[in-house]
């Protein structure tokens, strides 16, 4: 508590600024003054002793702000640190800091804090520290593919790929991927990858649909929808199954895709939402399947009555499930 008091005098005096979680000096010159008191091989441990001391002073109320001063102290003094645990639990600190600076969209820090904690990481951490190396590694490839750091992201990405124990476990990572070869302008690449992730939840499609395919689909849906009125449909249950949630969520981003690549996966993919959420509940991105059935109604069956329904019962459900990130693609 004292030592954050005492930072803040220097901020008011006007020889230290506080800037994205960071005391900094104002001047390069008071800096390098500073800094020319400590002995360099010294330095490494003074960063730990602050770092340490600035948790220690607030460990019963430790805010955001003194979390982020202390890690970042800490992480200039890491190599410093040769205790394994000492080391297992900086990197536990960086995940948790990194996942909140992800959250408030704050992408550069959120890397920085990503690449630090998998810093501290030795070789046999994906053994014996699984969930940490997870932590660390599939939120890492999203901040950097959302920097547009691709090179990196590609590097972590196949780390993820070789390391992770399971499909589930990998396929946050495979969503990062589809999301940046659309990014990059790679449709089909980014469709590729979306129907093999697709095929590995559960839900396979044809490898080159043809016009009887999707008039086939096309009948299953509609068959469905009579089974079920308006208020039935929005008053089904949540959707529960992990896998069909994933894969609602993958179908939403590759709707956007094969629509920008006139691929003929985009109506089978609207198809297959619409099925999903009548036979498995109602999620966020059910108002994404029944909104893209409406405009496959108007624009390939010349249905004008029944897009227009559709789209006014994919307003219903957005308004029922509060699903706010989805108003823009509706």
């Amino acid at each position: 508590k004292h030592l954050i008091e005492w930072l803040d005098f220097a901020v008011s005096e006007g020889l230290v600024n506080y800037v994205a979680s960071n005391y900094e000096f104002s001047h390069d010159q008071i800096l390098l003054a500073a800094i020319s008191l400590i002995p360099k091989n010294e330095r490494g441990a003074w960063h730990l002793q602050i770092g340490n001391q600035i948790l220690a002073s607030n460990k019963e109320t430790a805010s955001d702000k003194v979390q982020f001063m202390a890690v970042s102290q800490l992480n200039r003094g890491a190599a410093s640190i040769t205790n394994r645990l000492q080391r297992i639990e900086l990197a536990w600190l960086n995940a948790s800091l990194g996942g909140k600076c992800v959250s408030s969209a704050v992408y550069p820090l959120a890397a920085s804090y990503f690449e630090s904690g998998v810093s501290l990481l030795d070789d046999t951490c994906w053994e014996d520290h699984y969930d940490l190396c997870l932590k660390l590694y599939v939120p890492s490839a999203e901040a950097h593919y959302c920097n547009g750091d691709f090179e990196k992201m590609e590097r972590i990405l196949n780390v993820i790929f070789q390391r992770a124990r399971c499909f589930a476990d990998k396929h946050n990572a495979y969503f990062t991927l589809v999301n940046a070869r659309v990014a990059q302008g790679k449709l089909h690449e980014a469709i590729r990858v979306g129907l093999f992730v697709l095929s590995e939840l559960g839900e396979s499609f044809p490898s080159s649909p043809d016009e009887s395919d999707i008039a086939a689909d096309y009948s299953k849906t509609k068959n469905l929808l009579k089974t079920k009125t308006d208020t039935e449909i929005l008053a089904l249950h949540p959707m529960k199954d992990e896998n069909k949630i994933a894969a609602m969520q993958l179908m939403s981003s590759l709707i956007l895709c094969t629509g920008l690549a006139k691929n003929k996966f985009l109506s089978l993919l609207a198809f297959r939402m619409v099925q999903l959420s009548l036979c498995h509940g109602i999620c966020n991105n059910s108002t994404i399947g029944f909104s893209i059935f409406g405009v496959l109604l108007s624009g390939s069956f010349n249905d004008i009555k029944g897009a227009y329904h559709f789209g006014q019962l994919s307003l219903q459900l957005l308004k029922r499930l509060q699903a706010n990130e989805c108003v823009a693609r509706l």
